[in-house]
């Protein structure tokens, strides 16, 4: 199995070349300007602060439902990559789709889609402008990850969870139920 990797802009675009199969990933390190929107759910991970200290420009949004810290931002967020961080619970999932119709290029996939992954999970994808949207769906972050985000770069349009490593998801047949899931782990 032999890796290449090409780097262009922002973007890695790594190949694993094994035997007559070569597979692309994208690969995008978090750049500035960067903007993390929190859930008022979420456990605190300091993850703005964290993207600072590695010398990424971001802002920071949290202690609110998660539309109405969009609203209060919009047009930074809008100008910036961003991410949004949500617990797998009924509110944040009811912002969520309050975000998907007003601005729904803040969001890397659809409500109806973000149902079809198990939580946790991440997802980064490109939107129509250029900026990486991400969407993290999980009650905390693992403690390393902005770390993970700067020097390793996540992958765009794949699900996955990052652990000390990388693993991908696969797409659920029947999605979950926000409600039921989230009370199952309180």
């Amino acid at each position: 199995m032999a890796k290449s990797t090409i780097v262009c802009g922002l973007c890695i675009l790594l190949l694993i070349t094994s035997a007559n199969t070569t597979i692309a990933e994208e690969i995008w390190k978090a750049a500035s300007p960067m903007y993390v929107i929190e859930s008022k759910s979420v456990r605190r991970v300091m993850l703005c602060q964290k993207l600072r200290n590695f010398g990424v420009s971001s802002g920071y949004v949290g202690g609110y439902q998660l539309d109405y810290g969009v609203e209060k931002h919009i047009t930074s967020i809008e100008n910036s990559n961003s991410m949004i961080l949500a617990t797998p619970s009924l509110a944040d999932f009811e912002s969520l789709k309050k975000i998907e119709q007003k601005h729904p290029n803040l969001l890397p996939m659809s409500c109806n889609e973000i149902l079809h992954y198990p939580p946790p999970f991440m997802f980064f994808d490109y939107d129509y402008t250029g900026r990486v949207r991400g969407i993290i769906v999980a009650e905390k972050l693992p403690e390393n990850f902005a770390d993970f985000l700067i020097n390793n770069g996540v992958p765009l349009k794949k699900a996955f969870w990052y652990e000390n490593g990388i693993k991908y998801l696969q797409k659920l047949e029947n999605p979950w139920n926000p409600e039921i899931l989230y009370s199952s782990w309180i």
